[in-house]
């Protein structure tokens, strides 16, 4: 057995091991790397303009007379406004792990 080989089998198939056995197409890898953290802006992006559109609603609910129409609402925008944000702290962390590959794919080799 290669000595690459022995290595892959003693690390249980990490990126580096793996890496270097299979010779991935870094490349490519970046390319979708790239287009995910695209993505991810966009959905920072749109989670941001909801938001926004929770806030003017909170606004416009303060007007309802009914008072307990009122606080329905209000609890339904906080419990949407904190899933929102659970999103972004999600998001954060999917991210983060993006940034960690791409740091990887670009390791030098020794």
């Amino acid at each position: 057995m290669s000595p690459k080989i022995r290595r892959l089998e003693g690390l249980r198939g990490t990126v580096a091991s793996t890496a270097e056995v299979i010779g991935l197409p870094f490349r490519e890898v970046r390319w979708k790397i790239a287009q995910a953290k695209a993505a991810c802006e966009l959905l920072r992006q749109s989670i941001a303009t909801v938001r926004q559109r929770l806030k003017a609603l909170e606004d416009r609910v303060g007007q309802v007379a009914d008072i307990e129409a009122r606080e329905i609402l209000r609890h339904q925008l906080e419990t949407m406004n904190e899933e929102l944000q659970r999103g972004l702290d999600k998001l954060s962390d999917i991210e983060k792990l993006l940034e960690d590959v791409l740091r990887r794919t670009h390791r030098t080799r020794g």
